[in-house]
């Protein structure tokens, strides 16, 4: 009869038979017949999709599923983490010695184009050289009276922060803290800088040799046990 629950085709909206609708959890008042048939005492805890040639559900994951999710994530941290750890480390060194020939090569090419002496030194205050380099920018200017300050008539040429890290260290001939380019490109004071890496794995150690001729080069692994060694011994990153 015409507005009864007698005829399913059309019940739901759209003319869908009912075969294909979607039974969907009961929240009837007791004592009440709920939307799609929902019985008084009926509460359905899942949904389920009718028609087509299968049934869906839609659930969660099971623990055992979870548990071997996050014992597959932690094997690939295990094997992951440490490669990018070095792999940061490396570029890391490699992005600190790029910084301080950057810096050695201007110091040089200003020599030349001014035809006067450049001295490159640590600095902690900015206006002259100090004993150390690392955690400290490096000063690079023409020092008319060659006293190591930055005065009046000198002129500046850069402020570098190449040596602010802590790792970065300077030997010099003659135990000098400093070295100068002469107007030809050589230097008064050969000897090499050193990158001392965060927790003393000289793995990521780098030297910079500077010769007499004021051109600086990458000291190597000679022996092939991965640490650089100019040729004789790695950096000595204590002392």
């Amino acid at each position: 009869m015409p507005g009864t629950a007698g005829s399913r085709e059309g019940a739901i909206g759209n003319g869908i038979p009912a075969s294909q609708h979607a039974t969907l959890p009961c929240r009837t008042m007791e004592g009440t017949m709920g939307w799609g048939g929902c019985s008084p005492n009926r509460r359905s805890e899942e949904v389920t999709f009718q028609g087509g040639s299968g049934v869906g559900r839609m659930r969660g994951l099971t623990l055992v599923e979870m548990l071997s999710v996050v014992l597959i994530v932690g094997i690939m941290l295990s094997v992951g983490l440490p490669a990018m750890q070095e792999l940061s480390a490396r570029t890391r060194a490699d992005s600190t010695v790029f910084g301080l020939r950057a810096m050695l090569g201007l110091a040089r090419q200003s020599a030349i184009t001014l035809n006067r002496d450049v001295t490159v030194c640590g600095t902690s205050d900015g206006k002259r050289c100090s004993a150390e380099w690392q955690e400290q920018p490096a000063l690079l200017f023409a020092d008319t009276n060659a006293n190591r300050e930055l005065d009046p008539e000198d002129r500046l040429i850069l402020q570098s922060d190449a040596t602010r890290h802590a790792g970065v260290r300077w030997r010099g001939s003659g135990g000098r803290a400093y070295l100068r380019y002469r107007p030809d490109g050589g230097v008064r004071e050969y000897g090499h800088f050193m990158y001392c890496p965060d927790g003393g794995d000289l793995r990521f150690g780098r030297q910079l040799v500077v010769s007499a001729t004021g051109r600086p080069r990458l000291a190597q692994d000679t022996n092939g046990d991965g640490i650089v060694d100019n040729g004789a011994q790695p950096p000595r990153c204590s002392g």
